[in-house]
């Protein structure tokens, strides 16, 4: 089989704002994070949003606070 693999499409936006959250030294958390979870509650049309560092992290939480 054959898969074949496709470049990601990444515009100049999305590169200033890996760059700005780099210079802004806070990577997993701070004003950006804040703001990213902000906007996905909105788009999620939620009341909450915690953004977590993985997937285990996430499933962690679930089941702590769901067990």
């Amino acid at each position: 089989m054959n898969i074949p693999f496709y470049r990601p499409s990444i515009d100049e936006n999305e590169i200033d704002e890996v760059v700005a959250t780099l210079r802004g030294g806070w990577l997993t958390t701070g004003s950006r994070t804040k703001q990213f979870e902000q906007e996905f509650v909105a788009y999620m049309s939620q009341k909450h949003a915690v953004a977590l560092n993985s997937y285990p992290q996430q499933l962690r939480s679930v089941l702590r606070n769901h067990a």
